[in-house]
């Protein structure tokens, strides 16, 4: 019988963002969520913002200290957090309002174009 050796190894959290990891990851988003729908949307919007707007978005959120530079990072602060806790207390929720919502606007251009032509 061979001798095995057992390692024994910590969990690394995944690496902090910089601001080009981030604006990258607005924009692949949509492989991040599991919902077919939601993930649909966002692959046909190209993910959180847009190309000219991510930037802004960024700098909104550090200017709200949501967020903060730590030397070449980005991280999240207090404040941040618990807003994001608070939201994913309320995302079934939203979830559904978002879906009502999406819903309405679909048909509402389906009658204004049907009723146009």
């Amino acid at each position: 019988m061979e001798a095995t050796e057992v390692k024994t190894r910590q969990t690394q959290p995944p690496p902090r963002f910089t601001e080009g990891t981030l604006v990258a990851a607005m924009k692949s988003v949509s492989r991040q969520v599991e919902d077919p729908a939601e993930k649909s949307i966002l692959k046909a919007t190209a993910g959180l913002g847009t190309e000219a707007t991510r930037a802004s978005i960024i700098e909104t959120l550090l200017k709200r200290n949501l967020i903060a530079r730590q030397k070449k990072h980005i991280v999240s602060t207090s404040t941040g957090r618990a807003l994001i806790a608070g939201a994913f207390s309320e995302v079934h929720s939203t979830q559904k309002l978002s879906r009502t919502l999406i819903r309405s606007v679909s048909n509402e251009v389906k009658e204004r174009i049907r009723v146009f032509w």
